[in-house]
């Protein structure tokens, strides 16, 4: 068996600190540009000069959907040629911004002040999923950090909540809402037992993130958990909260990432204009 002369997977193995899912998406984006370069007659990296890169990678990106996605693939291009020592000419250095940035869904406060309200605390596991809803809400959390979470990430006193499985293994400390702190007080003392895992599934063992997708459904129906970090940094920016400050809170590497929630509420603020002012229709 010939040897690949693209080396994907070799390029793959020495990522090691990617998450599972962001190293697929790495490995179809590569997959897809050793296709593309393989139509135009490039059955070898070296042949990827800056001209056979503005063509497949332009080519490529186009069939790509959202803005994340794009990023996530250039990402994954430029890694890659670094790998081989192959020059990009700054084919791969931007970013997806003129592609437009779809703006993320949020809820209003009302309808999550409705709901959360409204949502049952005495049903089976109904403390429980009040206390992860305030906890996803209240302090913006992933819903795979908030799966992973262990009792002794809680601090009561302090009232914070440690992150160790955060995005890219960067922990950070958050505040948690004292209604939140009662929520999960609530949920503990109704368990009556000394599992390390600080929210369980119906089985007893640690919940799952599709668990936690679907009671963020049943109690907020069309809503998904990340739709309530979403809101969490929206309501904080609309709140004064410096961006910066809100970097932190959600455990983002890069300010880019959190500037979306700028554009969120300026949009607000358009509509806003829009309905109010004399002269805004």
């Amino acid at each position: 068996m010939l040897e690949d002369p693209w080396e994907i997977e070799a390029y793959l193995a020495s990522k090691a600190h990617l998450r599972p899912a962001t190293k697929r998406r790495y490995q179809a984006a590569l997959r897809g540009l050793k296709e593309s370069c393989a139509q135009i007659g490039v059955d070898d990296p070296q042949g990827l000069t800056p001209q056979v890169l503005r063509k497949v990678v332009g080519r490529e990106l186009v069939r790509r959907g959202s803005r994340a996605t794009v990023d996530v693939e250039l990402a994954a291009l430029r890694g890659y040629l670094r790998f081989r020592g192959i020059p990009d000419q700054g084919v791969a250095a931007g970013r997806s911004g003129e592609r437009g940035r779809r703006l993320p869904r949020t809820i209003s406060k009302q309808e999550l002040r409705e709901r959360l309200e409204a949502a049952p605390a005495a049903a089976p596991s109904g403390a429980r999923d009040l206390a992860i809803l305030e906890l996803l809400y209240g302090s913006g959390l992933r819903v795979s950090e908030a799966a992973a979470l262990d009792r002794s990430d809680l601090d009561f006193g302090r009232a914070l909540v440690r992150i160790r499985s955060g995005k890219g293994g960067r922990a950070r400390v958050v505040p948690v809402s004292s209604v939140c702190l009662e929520r999960i007080a609530s949920y503990l003392e109704e368990r009556k037992d000394t599992k390390d895992p600080l929210f369980l599934g119906v089985r007893g063992e640690r919940i799952g993130v599709r668990a936690i997708y679907a009671l963020v459904a049943k109690a907020i129906p069309g809503a998904h958990p990340h739709m309530l970090r979403h809101s969490f940094a929206t309501h904080m920016l609309e709140g004064g909260a410096d961006i910066r400050s809100i970097q932190e809170l959600l455990g983002h590497s890069r300010l880019g990432t959190t500037e979306i929630y700028t554009h969120v509420s300026r949009a607000q603020l358009t509509e806003v204009y829009r309905e109010k002012h004399p002269r805004g229709r």
